[in-house]
């Protein structure tokens, strides 16, 4: 992979730009904070966490592809401010006890809600969560196109999301087939509003039964 450096305010972060031959995985592992990892085209196949305060993305949307290949979560962010922009994240597992999803954040840092997640111009398709954010703050759900299938939701549409905790995200322009998004609720409805800290928002995304993406409150 290409790396190139750039400073800003005395902190010192990279741009790497990978392909489908290098290991995405290594090099979320060697990044730093403030890295912008950019994939080329092609498919990404695996179970991948992040553990740094990075952007991960493609240049333009879907064009790089991250294949979980039908088990497990696709992504697992494991700290707060980090980006994932344009991607495209399919296959990822059906277990619901595991709660397997597209992108998975369900932990807390030092005891503290994880700020800053932004996750935008992304598409998901697979089965499971599309976006799980549990124990988040000022996340930013953007843009993003989620088909999860309709077995696995409804399997999950039967369970109560009490306990879980999302707080001042924001959740808009989102387009969801079969599905619906939820913030700050703790059931599943026939209808369900976007809630955004307390007040209702607008969105597309509101349909009946299915719940790829979850912003549990």
């Amino acid at each position: 992979f290409i790396i190139s450096s750039f400073c800003a305010q005395q902190v010192s972060a990279q741009e790497i730009q990978l392909s489908p031959d290098d290991d995405l995985q290594q090099a979320l592992n060697s990044s730093q904070n403030g890295d912008v990892i950019t994939l080329a085209p092609g498919s990404y196949f695996g179970n991948f966490i992040v553990t740094k305060q990075v952007t991960l993305r493609s240049n333009e949307r879907g064009e790089a592809t991250i294949d979980a290949q039908g088990k497990g979560h696709a992504l697992v962010l494991k700290n707060s401010h980090i980006t994932l922009e344009n991607l495209n994240i399919i296959n990822w597992g059906d277990d619901l006890t595991e709660q397997n999803s597209g992108i998975y954040s369900n932990e807390k840092i030092d005891n503290n809600k994880v700020p800053e997640l932004i996750i935008k111009n992304n598409l998901l398709t697979g089965d499971g969560f599309g976006i799980w954010l549990n124990h988040v703050t000022k996340a930013k759900i953007i843009n993003n196109k989620v088909n999860s299938t309709k077995i696995a939701a409804e399997v999950f549409a039967k369970k109560a999301l009490s306990g879980l905790s999302a707080h001042k995200n924001i959740c808009t322009g989102n387009t969801v087939a079969e599905s619906t998004i939820l913030l700050g609720t703790s059931t599943i409805k026939a209808t369900i509003p976007i809630i955004n800290n307390g007040a209702v928002s607008p969105n597309a995304c509101a349909t009946p039964m299915i719940a790829p993406v979850i912003l549990p409150g």
